[in-house]
């Protein structure tokens, strides 16, 4: 079942972080092999989007990778995906 996936970036102002490239990857720390790699697109200033298929319920850790003009950024949070029918 394909999901969407969206997060906000902000800038240390409180800004929406516009004009950005975000690539980055849904880590399965159990199975490297399950990992997804996401390409993220802007839909509104500062919100970026993404769908994907999660193959296996559980934790995963969404690492991302934001590039904005000469400015690096990563950002990484863990994410629990539920069973089908939870």
């Amino acid at each position: 079942k394909q999901e969407r996936l969206q997060v906000v970036i902000r800038n240390a102002q409180g800004q929406p972080l516009r004009d950005a490239s975000l690539q980055g990857v849904l880590y399965r720390p159990s199975s490297k092999a399950a990992d997804l790699p996401l390409q993220m697109k802007e839909i509104f200033p500062g919100h970026y989007s993404t769908t994907l298929t999660p193959t296996l319920p559980g934790h995963w850790e969404l690492r991302l990778s934001i590039q904005q003009e000469n400015a690096h950024y990563r950002y990484v949070q863990r994410l629990q995906v539920a069973a089908e029918g939870e």
